[in-house]
């Protein structure tokens, strides 16, 4: 009994494991959006903070 637990177990990591690896690129593309949007503000915060 304990080892079929430990066997389901294993096999939601698996599954888990394979879930996160199908959304890297997805995440990705989130980041490298985000990047883009947070460099411009970056850029007027300094602008305040030297005025």
């Amino acid at each position: 009994m304990a080892s079929g637990q430990i066997n389901q177990s294993v096999q939601q990591v698996a599954e888990q494991n394979q879930d996160v690896l199908r959304k890297v690129p997805k995440t990705r593309v989130m980041v490298t959006g985000i990047e883009q949007v947070t460099g411009p503000v970056d850029e007027q915060i300094a602008g305040y903070k030297t005025c």
